[in-house]
């Protein structure tokens, strides 16, 4: 189960996005979908997390696919893994 929480910019036109809606997790409180919005109201783009995976005390998003709906183009990023205590590198 879901729910919907909307955002949006105080300065649309500063911004890529005119709003975002984002679907949680009831659960987890994780996001599982963000829908991304034009400055329009036109659907731009979707990102959705297909799996979670828990390190330590962090959620780590393990699968992810971006679906830009206007361009008809899609990503998918695929974590192969993770670690809560690697360190971590400064430059």
């Amino acid at each position: 189960k879901t729910r919907l929480v909307q955002a949006t910019p105080k300065k649309v036109d500063d911004e890529v996005y005119g709003k975002t809606v984002l679907a949680i997790d009831t659960v987890d409180l994780l996001p599982v979908r963000t829908q991304f919005f034009d400055k329009k109201g036109n659907l731009f783009k979707v990102l959705t997390v297909k799996s979670w995976k828990k390190e330590g005390d962090a959620w780590v998003p393990m699968e992810q696919e971006m679906v830009d709906v206007q361009g008809s183009t899609s990503s998918t990023i695929v974590v192969t893994a993770a670690s809560s205590s690697a360190p971590l590198l400064r430059q």
